[in-house]
């Protein structure tokens, strides 16, 4: 591939030739040009007292950066779309579209959020994050072009997520790939994704409540958010959903005419079952959408899949987009006033025989932090990026399986403990309830900060919050788990080795003094940073032949977390 910078030494833009910096500017000095695009506190509570009106801005501001970068609306035709929203799974869904694609030998550009561990996550080609060298020359392309253009009337740069969106169009573009995978910020209507013509596909992945303040507090208004991905000219395809969301997806897609069909279950494929790379039952959900978003992008792109799966008559399977589907669901909207008498239905998509790049693609895919595992001697650490009550819901059922499984395979005595941070004022009981009778005998709380001090990464700063404000929140979170065990269960001995009994339960001031105190007795690998934990842990956890990690709560806690096992055990995220 030639060198990033030196092609774009010669872009020029209305006419305008925009050099780069000889000597180029490092990946760090990037990263901190834009953690200063980050809102910090106060100003993110001036915005909650006094919130925009006009929520279409967003996207009329983003045209301007765009333009001042020398991006058109028009340049994004060039770019094959495949765009995603939904509040559970659009992510994983994602990763499986890119793995499929790129075992179909598609070059694929692939945008996300949030990062885990490093910021040049974000943006992926042919399912690697940038290069530090590609993250920096194309940030300071865009960031260079910013600044020189600003101006009396607009003099102002776009904040972290909405720069990284307008960065990810020029890598997209000037990388030239096949297809460019986007996945929603939030929402999706105003997200600045959405500035993109119409998607050769669309997806929308399980809905539920998340980011109520700024998407509203019913499934209903929920999904019409999400459904505003949806243009005419595209084609889209939805995970099941209750009937209150299906019902709203339904009414916008008819709105726009756009063809909206159901996934069916992946039991309804013909056998035999491909295998999913990503545990957790809801992940197969998320499969069936990603194998209907990437045949019916196969299809409109013209691009047939090469092993002559779809060649004959009857292997020849059409998605419900471009064929007839063999059946509807129906949505009962009796409790709504607003669909009058109207019988809303949607149809399901037809199932197809899956092909061996198919198959590849999803077996082979890799979404760190997502029903995660990562084992050490005498502890193994379940990583669940969880931050919903469904996403909850489902993290608890697979780590106890899990744990389970792995209970019956070590043998001796093994005992469970919990890492919990929940931010961004979600309700911790209703996240921690479905993990109570999770046989958790230790529970650690902390903020979404690898050590005590000024030493966390700088792909990991978080100027939206304050040291005392995220601590508050620490101790929100340990009481409203240790409510949920007094009403369930008495308070324990001294010395307790009874798991029925209440967790002992800390606050710690970071992940890895966390880590510290829940493994210690087990592994060394984890130092403290901050003062010695008053809180004793339990004998029966301090004798443990094993200790069973549960990391929950927020993807930031679980980036966390994984930079922490970076750096004491040497173990590189990216290559597991």
């Amino acid at each position: 591939m030639l060198n990033v910078a030196k092609r774009l030494q010669s872009t020029t833009i209305h006419g305008r030739c925009f050099m780069m910096s000889a000597d180029h500017k490092s990946y760090q000095e990037a990263v901190l040009a834009l953690n200063s695009l980050q809102s910090n506190a106060a100003d993110i509570e001036k915005a909650r007292q006094h919130p925009v009106t006009d929520k279409r801005a967003a996207l009329a501001d983003f045209e301007r950066y765009m333009n001042r970068t020398g991006l058109t609306v028009s340049d994004l035709k060039r770019l094959s779309i495949i765009h995603v929203s939904g509040t559970k799974g659009k992510g994983s869904t994602c990763a499986m579209v890119e793995s499929i694609l790129c075992k179909h030998g598609v070059k694929t550009g692939f945008f996300s959020s949030p990062h885990l561990v490093e910021v040049r996550e974000r943006i992926r080609l042919n399912g690697q994050p940038l290069s530090y060298r590609q993250f920096s020359d194309y940030f300071w392309l865009c960031y260079n072009r910013l600044q020189e253009s600003k101006s009396e009337m607009d003099s102002s740069i776009p904040p972290y997520f909405r720069f990284l969106n307008l960065m990810s169009f020029h890598v997209f573009l000037q990388e030239k790939v096949d297809v460019a995978i986007m996945e929603v910020g939030i929402g999706g209507r105003f997200d600045t994704t959405n500035v993109v013509p119409p998607p050769v596909v669309c997806g929308i992945s399980s809905l539920g409540y998340d980011h109520v303040a700024l998407l509203g507090k019913t499934l209903k208004e929920i999904a019409w958010h999400k459904a505003g991905i949806m243009k005419t000219g595209t084609v889209a395809f939805t995970s099941p959903q209750a009937d209150e969301g299906m019902a709203s997806l339904v009414t916008e897609a008819k709105a726009v005419e756009v063809p909206l069909h159901v996934c069916p279950p992946m039991a309804d494929y013909p056998p035999p079952l491909p295998d999913v790379g990503l545990a957790g039952e809801h992940q197969q959900n998320n499969a069936s959408l990603a194998l209907q978003l990437c045949k019916t992008w196969l299809q409109r792109t013209g691009r047939e899949e090469p092993d002559g799966a779809s060649s004959s008559p009857e292997g020849r399977v059409q998605t419900a987009s471009v064929g007839q589907p063999t059946e509807s669901v129906s949505i009962d909207v009796s409790g709504d006033a607003s669909y009058a008498a109207e019988r809303l239905t949607v149809p399901v998509a037809q199932s197809f025989a899956i092909t061996p790049s198919m198959r590849q693609g999803l077996a082979s895919v890799r979404w760190p932090g997502r029903c995660d595992v990562v084992k050490l001697p005498k502890v193994t650490i379940y990583l669940d990026g969880a931050h919903t009550v469904r996403s909850a819901l489902a993290c608890s059922q697979w780590f106890k399986r899990a744990a389970a499984e792995e209970m019956t395979e070590k043998g001796g005595s093994v005992c469970r403990v919990m890492l919990f941070n929940a931010t961004g004022g979600r309700d911790p009981k209703s996240l921690l309830a479905p993990l109570r009778d999770a046989g958790i005998q230790a529970a650690a709380f902390c903020p979404n900060l690898t050590v005590t001090g000024p030493s966390t990464p700088i792909d990991m700063t978080n100027r939206m919050v304050t040291s005392d404000g995220v601590m508050a929140l620490c101790r929100k979170n340990q009481s409203a788990w240790n409510t949920l065990h007094e009403q369930a269960t008495p308070a324990p001995p001294e010395d307790s080795t009874d798991p029925g009994c209440r967790p002992v339960t800390a606050v710690l001031p970071c992940v890895q003094d966390a880590l510290f105190w829940l493994c210690r007795h087990q592994n060394d690998a984890f130092q403290l940073t901050g003062p010695q934990p008053d809180t004793r842990l339990p004998a029966a956890l301090q004798s443990a032949d094993h200790v069973q990690v549960l990391v929950v709560g927020s993807l930031h806690l679980v980036g966390t977390a994984l930079a922490v096992l970076r750096d004491c055990c040497n173990i590189d995220p990216s290559e597991r």
